[in-house]
């Protein structure tokens, strides 16, 4: 199913069905949504209890503009080994019922105004990140956050 998700470059539920969008997979997922390598432009937006949404590593892109790539609202999200981009938000964002996030591994190429925002999650962890962008506000964290192993590159004012 993997092998096929990847070499038909569409998304794969946990349930082993493919998908058009990114959206779709994280729609039907019971714990885990797959992203392949390539690029998606499209917004995620998560407001399932406990998914992981697990791509490809840098090679997995997922760019939205003028939204978030991924908004979440909802508890015990994993985001891992994908890079986002946006051009006039805030790549990841966190809405004020998402407790519990682990973002991991995960690149930000570019964004308008922020490539983490987690200031209304308790408890999140933001780990091995990189973020390849100009700005002011990189990583902002709420309550009891873990920052962890992450690259800050070209930050200005």
């Amino acid at each position: 199913m993997l092998a096929n998700s990847i070499m038909e470059r569409r998304p794969l539920a946990e349930d082993g069905a493919h998908h058009d969008t990114v959206q779709d997979p994280v729609n039907a997922a019971y714990a885990l949504a797959f992203v392949q390598p390539g690029s998606c432009k499209e917004r995620g937006n998560i407001t399932i209890e406990a998914l992981t949404l697990d791509g490809s590593g840098h090679n997995t892109l997922i760019s939205s503009s003028p939204h978030n790539a991924i908004f979440h609202n909802a508890q015990n999200i994993t985001i891992r080994s994908v890079s986002v981009q946006t051009t006039s938000n805030t790549a990841i964002k966190s809405g004020v019922s998402a407790n519990d996030l682990i973002i991991e591994n995960v690149t930000v190429r570019d964004s308008g105004s922020g490539s983490f925002d987690t200031t209304s999650v308790a408890g999140a962890r933001i780990i091995n990140c990189v973020v390849k962008a100009g700005e002011s506000r990189a990583i902002n964290i709420g309550s009891d956050c873990i920052v962890k192993g992450c690259i800050i590159d070209g930050l200005r004012d």
